[in-house]
């Protein structure tokens, strides 16, 4: 019993594991700091002007976010200031909703970071496996009508402001699911369209110039490639994008010394050709049988984020010894016949798992334990198996992950725009994807605004009752479109 006292207390200390769930744990003591800290990062990092809401989709979402609504809230996703744009819209007005968020910002800060946002009402999500906690719990929040459930439906930022990702039918499947449970009931079940627009509110080009020859300058004097350009117009920013492109490319290819770059083909070709290169090594090591996966762009994030969901498993995974005497001292039980007090089994579940069951009977929550600790362990001895060189190159892999997307995500902007002229935000764009490449960071531009736009709520139930004669799959299908689709006309983007 000692071992186990142990283990419960530890569990009041957030820790990182990639093997864990993160629910959100509210900590309404705490909304005043993060309502600040939030508001510093708005305007004193990200250098945003004051964020609009219009005051009458705001007086909607309120009505909506009242206890025995079930609302869900969609968005785009453009970068790492959407997040904090709601967190103000949600502070500022006074309601509160649940968020979905991939699993990496919990991991930061061994845990503490994760601890933060979980206050905040943000629960976690590893996109690189069916995360049946993730989707279980969000279906609850969404059918106990508590609070709104607010999910990005393309899944992860990529960036870029003029374009829509093809949205997930996992947002759009809560709802209809709240509905059906739902329909001999009064209670209503809304999806709310929002989009958000960020945009100069004068002519930032000065503004773009001047960063393009400060990174010019930055890649001439530190990789000796050639600087001249006369950066006078948009049309020759972009070429000055073009050449910071190629001597990205250029330097991320001799880091790969199995990599033959090839001299022939386009820029978009050759950034390809490294995507599909890393793609192909990655796969090769952690999972030979993606090795035939379609790398289009959907199915690369998909597959990208499975690559590194096995990595960080072995890198971040607990100590085996720790896992091998918690599975010895649940056979004790077992073998024993001994029912463990709900206050420390729910501190074992929380520990290992992130959450924990405390209305299912023992023996169920005993089994998924001993599952879940069955399953971590591979994991755990891999990485302590592993030699320092080993998970070097796994650390750097698992930058390579987000590479992969990034590579892709360029080739496609510069595909993009070789036939039409980009607009300012857009170059904006293209830059901060060739500073993440080039230098693992990006300065956020000053005097941007940023601009939430609330669509009409969508009754769920009225759209199944009008789609009657249609099949669930159908209904899925169209229901995620229409919301799609008003998304696409808030955030002016196209898709």
């Amino acid at each position: 019993m000692p071992y186990a006292v142990w283990l419960a207390l530890l569990s009041f200390w957030p820790r990182s594991d990639p093997f864990r769930f993160w629910p959100a744990k509210l900590k309404p003591w705490c909304f005043p700091y993060y309502h600040w800290l939030n508001h510093r990062h708005l305007y004193d990092k990200f250098h945003l002007k004051p964020v609009q809401f219009p005051e009458h989709g705001i007086e909607q979402i309120k009505a909506l976010a009242k206890p025995g609504n079930h609302t869900l809230l969609v968005s785009n996703h453009v970068g790492y200031m959407d997040p904090h744009i709601y967190v103000e819209l949600m502070f500022r007005h006074q309601f509160q909703f649940k968020w979905m968020a991939g699993i990496e910002p919990f991991e930061k800060g061994g845990g503490l970071h994760g601890w933060h946002i979980q206050g905040s009402g943000t629960f976690s999500l590893d996109r690189g496996v069916l995360d049946r906690r993730s989707l279980q719990y969000a279906q609850q929040v969404m059918d106990d009508g508590h609070y709104p459930l607010f999910i990005f439906p393309e899944g992860e930022a990529d960036y870029t402001s003029d374009v829509l990702r093809p949205f997930s039918e996992g947002a759009t499947r809560f709802a209809l699911k709240t509905a059906e449970k739902y329909k001999e009931s009064s209670e209503p079940v809304h999806i709310v369209p929002l989009g958000v627009q960020y945009r100069f509110p004068h002519d930032a080009l000065p503004l773009l110039q001047e960063t393009l020859q400060t990174l010019l300058q930055e890649v001439s004097e530190s990789r000796q490639e050639p600087n001249a350009h006369d950066l006078h117009s948009v049309q020759s920013v972009w070429a000055g994008v073009q050449t910071l492109a190629q001597a990205d490319l250029r330097f991320m290819e001799s880091q790969y010394p199995s990599y033959t770059a090839s001299e022939n083909g386009s820029l978009e070709e050759r950034l390809f050709a490294l995507r599909n290169h890393l793609f192909q090594t990655l796969c090769q090591e952690h999972d030979p049988t993606l090795q035939s996966a379609d790398i289009n762009t959907e199915d690369l994030y998909k597959t990208k984020n499975r690559l590194r969901s096995l990595i960080a498993k072995k890198l971040y995974s607990a100590r085996p010894a720790k896992i091998q005497q918690t599975q010895l001292f649940l056979e004790d039980i077992k073998g024993k016949g001994v029912v463990l007090p709900n206050w420390m089994m729910n501190k074992l579940e929380d520990y290992w798992i992130g959450i924990a069951y405390p209305d299912e009977p023992f023996e169920k929550r005993l089994k998924r334990l001993s599952d879940h600790l069955n399953t971590q362990l591979p994991y755990s001895l891999a990485g302590a198996q592993a030699d320092a060189e080993t998970r070097t190159r796994w650390q750097q892999q698992l930058n390579d992950c987000r590479r992969m997307k990034l590579l892709t995500l360029l080739a496609e902007d510069l595909s993009r725009y070789a036939s039409q002229e980009p607009s300012l935000e857009a170059l904006d764009d293209v830059m901060v994807k060739l500073e993440i490449l080039l230098f693992s960071r990006f300065a956020y531009r000053r005097n941007k605004t940023a601009t939430v736009h609330v669509g009409e709520p969508i009754d769920v139930k009225a759209f199944v009752a009008a789609h009657e004669s249609s099949t669930k799959k159908e209904q899925l299908l169209k229901l995620t479109q229409t919301v799609q689709q008003a998304v696409s006309q808030l955030s002016d983007s196209k898709l």
